[in-house]
């Protein structure tokens, strides 16, 4: 399948299931009203995501949906440490359950669209609305919502702007918004965080296997020559080509010679890298 029927094809997905929450929220708030879950006091977010993880895996679906959005909306209130977790690991499950259980996209899409409501606060609060809203779109393959959701911010912002773009990129590439990217990015800025990331990664005391190490270390450099090659890419489409060649070469000094770029070298011929940082 060429890339413009492959990306035609992901749109329409994301369409779909938009259309599915939509669909759903309506039925929803033609239903009588019932009660909001609530778990005890006295349970920990953490416990409550593992709950809702079985919910979902033994086919309690209802109750998993729940659960899912109760974890969403308050489980920073019990536990702040799950700030990471709540749009990396625990979205990714919700948005598992979303595609089989219709009311689970409808509360999805819900949280989305509040998130977009909040980018016009602007400042530290519109900044982290919008990386919800793009976290969130990145699981429902909506682009299009992400593309106009980063321009409205970054008209307002365009400092805190650039500091969600990394995460922006791939909606962006997706709707070959290069000038868009290009315009917001900065790309001392990007090669500083890649670079603090790999730092903390090389300073980490961990405690497991050489074996394991390995993996993560593999998992570590794939990520970072996915994350540069998408900056690659905007750059190159937008002309500046040195500056490409630069995150290319800082890149490679990064990883050290053993590392595999392969994305990033392709970025520099014009081919976009995986939409997924996995």
């Amino acid at each position: 399948m060429n890339d413009r029927n492959s990306s035609s094809t992901g749109h329409a997905t994301g369409r779909s299931q938009l259309a599915a929450g939509l669909a759903a929220a309506v039925l929803m708030t033609a239903m009588p009203a019932a009660s909001a879950w609530e778990p005890a006091p006295e349970v920990s977010a953490q416990q409550i995501l593992q709950d809702a993880q079985k919910d979902a895996r033994d086919g309690r679906l209802a109750e998993a949906a729940e659960k899912f959005r109760w974890f969403h909306e308050h489980a920073l209130e019990r536990d702040r440490a799950m700030s990471g977790v709540r749009l990396s690991f625990a979205l990714a499950d919700w948005a598992d359950l979303a595609r089989r259980y219709p009311p689970a996209m409808a509360h999805l899409v819900a949280a989305r669209d509040r998130a977009l409501a909040m980018i016009d606060a602007g400042g530290r609060p519109g900044q982290m609305a919008l990386g919800e809203v793009i976290r969130i779109n990145a699981r429902l393959k909506a682009h299009e919502s992400t593309r106009d959701a980063f321009a409205r911010f970054a008209l307002r912002d365009p400092v805190l702007a650039e500091r969600e773009l990394l995460e922006a990129l791939p909606a962006l590439i997706s709707l070959n918004e290069f000038g868009l990217a290009s315009k917001h990015l900065r790309v001392e800025f990007v090669l500083s965080r890649m670079e603090g990331l790999h730092r903390a990664f090389q300073e980490a005391p961990l405690k497991v296997s050489d074996e394991r190490k390995a993996q993560m270390l593999s998992h570590q450099q794939r990520y970072i020559d996915v994350k540069l090659a998408r900056v690659v890419l905007a750059l190159s489409k937008d002309g500046r080509d040195a500056e490409a060649e630069q995150v290319v070469a800082r890149g490679q000094a990064l990883l050290g010679p053993q590392a595999r770029i392969h994305h990033m070298t392709e970025a520099l011929r014009g081919v976009a890298p995986p939409d997924d940082d996995a």
